[in-house]
């Protein structure tokens, strides 16, 4: 097994891969996403993010929380790799086929006129969990650069496509086919390229026993996933249906906007884990320092981030996507601020995993869930879009700031959260 000290040196190279893989596809996927917006129009820009919305509901169930897990059992025992692939595939492709069966309900009654063939389409992007069950073996053996090279070809010819539909006039179902073909395009990526990195080379198969302890440890990790997905999806379907599709359109556009200031907490994450895993067993002391490091990181990038984006929302807005949608500069001025909330959580979800604490962080998931689903009910029919992002602010600080008050064993991470503003040292218990 490699020291800390080893393990560390992979990091800079990883970072950099993913730095790379994030900035490329937010740069290419948001030009994209210019053009399809400015094509639909609010509306039919509503209706498609809608969708997709209530595909990612669902596409969280499918997951079954397994990331997480499945990333540390393939980093402490890979002689183990085959058995693990297989059984995690196996579960989350058993649960994907009634997950679109649902999917394909709920899309009728909220698009009824949208169409069977929209759904349908759109029904095959809930199977992403089970596409990405190679990245997560790409990633657990550091192969950061197979795995971002892999899944950029399928984004590339996806968003091409995009572009192309939206400087033709190409309706509705033609970009729900894309959305469709990229899921699958993205799998069979992966799998040609972890086949040729060995991920066949100990035969994979599925154990009953394995699958039971896996969905044990993920049991908390899937309502915790689900909870977070309904208090970032959510509201897309509830201001569809509250206010209607134009409403989620401009709301979708502040969303996507500010998004982007998630990604380098996520880089940082995905770059430092088997850092973290090693440094958790073999050197506390230094396992402390460095998450504290890293909630210093995201709490004082996000707030630059969303500083700058709140200064500059109505400019940009109308730069970007024109007075169609002018409506999105209020609630883009308010969300901007889950950067620095979302990155917090992000850095504590990791010490969760590493500690065991998984039921805990789902308490904080469903108070979090439960507070942006009541106070979406009460401030969309009255403030709109802003609203909404009212909303997710104030759910995100419940679960961030409240929820583990009340709980002994979390209250050193609660801690480390505030303190992050202040740049102090790790709190004792961390």
């Amino acid at each position: 097994m490699p020291t800390p000290s080893a393990t560390i040196k992979t990091i800079p190279g990883g970072a950099f891969w993913l730095a790379a893989d994030r900035a490329f596809r937010l740069g290419l996927g948001f030009v994209v996403s210019v053009l399809v917006a400015r094509h639909l129009g609010p509306a039919g820009s509503g209706l498609l993010q809608s969708g997709l919305a209530l595909a990612a509901l669902l596409a969280a169930l499918v997951d079954l929380g397994l990331e997480g897990v499945l990333r540390r059992e393939l980093v402490r025992s890979p002689e183990r790799s085959g058995e693990l692939m297989g059984t995690a595939f196996a579960l989350r492709l058993a649960v994907f086929l009634p997950a679109a069966a649902v999917f394909l309900v709920l899309f009728s009654r909220e698009a009824p006129d949208a169409g069977p063939l929209l759904g349908g389409l759109l029904a095959l992007t809930v199977a992403m969990p089970v596409m990405l069950t190679f990245e997560t073996w790409f990633l657990a053996r550091g192969s950061i650069r197979v795995n971002v090279l892999a899944q950029n070809a399928a984004f590339v010819l996806g968003a091409a496509a995009r572009a192309a539909l939206a400087l033709l006039g190409a309706g509705l179902t033609a970009f729900g086919a894309t959305a469709a073909a990229e899921t699958v395009m993205i799998g069979a990526g992966l799998w040609i390229a972890a086949r040729r990195e060995g991920v066949t080379a100990r035969p994979w198969r599925f154990s009953a026993g394995l699958a039971r302890s896996l969905l044990r440890d993920s049991a908390p990790l899937l309502v915790t996933t689900f909870a977070i997905t309904v208090y970032r999806r959510i509201d897309l379907v509830m201001i569809t249906s509250l206010v209607g599709e134009s409403a989620t359109g401009t709301y979708a556009v502040a969303v996507k906007l500010a998004e982007t200031g998630y990604v380098l907490p996520m880089i940082l994450f995905n770059a430092g884990f088997p850092f973290l895993t090693q440094t958790h067993a073999e050197d506390r002391a230094q396992y402390r320092k460095a998450l504290n490091r890293f909630f210093h990181a995201v709490t004082w990038l996000g707030l630059i981030f969303a500083a700058l984006l709140t200064w500059a929302a109505p400019q940009l807005v109308g730069l970007v996507y024109g007075a169609r949608f002018a409506g999105a500069a209020a609630p883009l001025a308010l969300y901007a601020w889950t950067a620095v909330l979302i990155g917090q959580g992000i850095v504590r979800s990791q010490w969760l995993l590493l500690e065991n604490l998984q039921w805990h962080g789902l308490w904080f998931a469903i108070s979090g869930a439960v507070a942006n689903i009541a106070l979406n009910a009460v401030l969309i029919p009255r403030y709109g879009t802003s609203g909404a992002a009212l909303a997710c602010l104030a759910s995100l600080a419940v679960s961030l700031y409240i929820t583990p008050i009340f709980f002994p064993r979390t209250r050193a991470v609660w801690r480390a959260g505030l303190g992050a503003f202040f740049l102090r040292p790790p709190p004792a218990g961390l």
